[in-house]
């Protein structure tokens, strides 16, 4: 909305503001709380609706320019994104390979059944390749915050945090149904504390973006890079793949 009070459509017509929740007298700064709002999960983090009445805020972006002026952020908060999801699987992990040296089935331990042993270990492999691929990330992420980042380091950074963001967050969801399964019935008792973490991890398919937007906004990377996104990411799989014994003929 301009200053006039026309309204323009879409994205094109927002800008960012800075907006403090209270004024000088220490009170709510124009804003009421209509409700909190009833959530699947993550209700540690309360969410709200809120009616701005005669707030103040300081206009902190370019006029109708305030998406173009948070997209750097964006980067950021879908790298947080893939860290809840691979601390949600890592946590998951180590209690169901807990709970294997303790509970009893069938006259021995779960860990001594070698086809809960593989569940689990394919649950590992899962994490691990996640954990992986976040710290490449962080590390362009970093390359790029103290520019030290080429421009092919520029290009990865771009491609992979929309793909690591949605990969991830599909990862966390099927590894905790799959940790959930590891305890049995327990881990359908709400009173275990167990359902919560499969609530919690079905948000990280749609915080920062859902798996619609993040692949529309791949294929914009593709177009506004003319492909050198794509190039870059081939480019760094062949010279990962130099250095495995498995793919010797890509050298």
């Amino acid at each position: 909305m301009t200053a006039e009070g026309q309204v323009e459509q879409g994205s094109k017509g927002l800008s960012l503001f800075y907006l403090e929740t209270r004024n000088k007298e220490g009170k709510l700064n124009g804003i009421q709380i209509q409700r909190l709002k009833e959530k699947l999960g993550t209700k540690s983090v309360p969410t709200a609706e809120l009616f701005l009445d005669g707030a103040r805020a300081h206009r902190i972006s370019a006029e109708g320019r305030g998406v173009a002026s948070i997209a750097n952020m964006l980067t950021i908060t879908r790298i947080h994104n893939v860290i809840s999801a691979v601390a949600f699987m890592r946590r998951m992990i180590t209690m169901a390979r807990d709970y294997a040296t303790k509970r009893e089935a069938f006259g021995k331990s779960l860990k001594d059944h070698p086809l809960h042993m593989q569940t689990l270990a394919r649950m590992e492999v899962e994490v691990r390749g996640a954990f992986l691929l976040l710290m490449e990330v962080s590390r362009l992420l970093g390359l790029e915050e103290t520019n030290k980042a080429t421009e092919q380091d520029r290009h990865m950074l771009r491609v992979l945090t929309p793909v690591a963001k949605l990969y991830t967050g599909k990862q966390a969801i099927a590894v905790t149904s799959e940790g959930l399964e590891c305890f049995g019935g327990q881990g359908y008792m709400e009173d275990t504390g167990l359902p919560v973490f499969l609530r919690d991890a079905q948000v990280l398919t749609i915080w920062e973006g859902t798996t619609n937007i993040l692949s529309l906004d791949i294929l914009r990377s593709l177009v506004k890079s003319q492909g050198k996104v794509l190039d870059a990411f081939f480019s760094s799989a062949q010279v990962s793949a130099c250095y495995s014994d498995l793919y010797p003929v890509l050298c």
